[in-house]
């Protein structure tokens, strides 16, 4: 304030402090005009003060006040313009009381609070909430120092990636069900404009998942697909249109799995592997496969057993004696065949010093002879075994 103005009897002008309205507001100089209930005194410029405030970098408690707010209005007796005591509630002669909608609170309760209900509730104890809507939150609770959001749709955005609860409309689908879906994606390096890996859960979305198999045209059904892993070979392109996957996993709620790999896979089982296959496999090999077992493996696949036709070989390869719980082990073809030959040939040259013929017996030495060179007839030229 001022020096206060004294009149030719020594005594100041008397303060006066007024109910008024706010008319305008003025943000970018944080003046309002407001006029007094009596008299309608209009004044202009009065500056809109904070509960707190620094000028240097403008830290403090601010709030714009709105068109139509009540004030108190004081009229200092030196020569400044009137400034605002505070914001106070309606008079009770214009319809006001002393509530003037406020929130329910309790001693010691702080709350900042726009016309729109969203605002921020600290309360007594530690437990602080921060609301945009009634559904749209964010609580703390001191009780088991939990923290707690409600949303529609989530979303958090990081250097390294992000993570997306969102909820589609309902007119996105046929039958007006409420689709939902998770989206995690993250990065290799924090600059990179994509992302290298992608986890979607829920309503998918994309193509969906039909398996047809060799054989069994009833089995087409399209699913939808419920769980879906992917990985981008270069994260480093400018558009999600030239992500390439090398990796796609998919899962559907049926339970059924379909994969496309473009590297290669390696694993280690250090106990039991057990496959059980219910109806139907199917292996297509292109090259080369080439399976070692080092203690047990078992296969079980009820009913009929595919016909590999395949041209590639496969091979069982196991050390020591015959599988546990066989009852024969394998023959070794080759060596079978050569012991064979030489018996034969042993009893051939015996019976034809006799002058006994032996026709049958040198049709069979001859394919021996064949199929130790070529597999036919007698050896296989798509197994082996050792």
């Amino acid at each position: 304030m001022g020096r206060a103005i004294v009149n030719s009897e020594g005594v100041s002008d008397p303060v006066e402090i007024y109910a008024g309205k706010v008319l305008d507001v003025d943000p970018s100089t944080w003046t309002m005009i407001v006029s007094t209930t009596i008299g309608r005194r209009r004044s202009y410029a009065v500056p809109i003060d904070s509960v707190y405030t620094h000028r240097d970098e403008g830290e403090g408690i601010h709030f714009m006040p709105e068109v139509g707010t009540f004030v108190w209005l004081c009229y200092p007796s030196d020569s400044e313009k009137p400034f605002v005591v505070s914001f106070g509630r309606v008079l009770s002669d214009q319809g006001g009381d002393n509530r003037q909608n406020r929130p329910r609170m309790n001693p010691g309760d702080l709350a900042l609070l726009t016309r729109d209900r969203n605002g921020v509730f600290i309360r007594r104890g530690g437990y602080l909430e921060i609301l945009s809507t009634p559904i749209a939150r964010t609580i703390y609770h001191p009780l088991d120092n939990s923290i707690m959001h409600l949303a529609e749709n989530y979303r958090v955005e990081t250097f390294s990636g992000s993570s997306k609860w969102e909820v589609d409309r309902p007119e996105e689908d046929p039958d007006g069900k409420v689709g939902a879906h998770l989206t995690i994606q993250s990065k290799e390096f924090a600059d990179s404009p994509l992302y290298t890996t992608q986890v979607s859960a829920g309503r998918v979305g994309g193509d969906q998942i039909s398996f047809q198999f060799e054989g069994d045209p009833a089995r087409t059904p399209l699913l939808d697909r419920i769980l879906e892993l992917k990985v981008f070979s270069d994260e480093a392109v400018s558009s999600v249109d030239d992500l390439v996957a090398t990796i796609d996993v998919s899962a559907t709620k049926e339970g059924d799995v379909q994969w496309d790999i473009e590297g290669a896979v390696s694993g280690d089982v250090e106990g039991f592997s057990i496959l059980t296959v219910g109806q139907h496999q199917e292996v297509s090999i292109g090259t080369y496969k080439d399976v070692t077992i080092g203690t047990y493996q078992h296969i079980k696949v009820p009913g009929e057993v595919p016909t590999t036709k395949d041209t590639s070989k496969v091979f069982v390869t196991k050390t020591g004696t015959s599988l546990p719980g066989s009852t024969e082990p394998v023959i070794l073809g080759t060596q079978f065949l050569t012991d064979l030959s030489a018996s034969i040939t042993e009893i051939q040259t015996a019976l034809n010093g006799l002058g006994i013929a032996t026709p049958e017996t040198v049709t069979l030495l001859a394919n021996i002879a064949t199929s130790l060179t070529a597999g036919a007839p007698h050896l296989s030229s798509t197994l082996e075994t050792e």
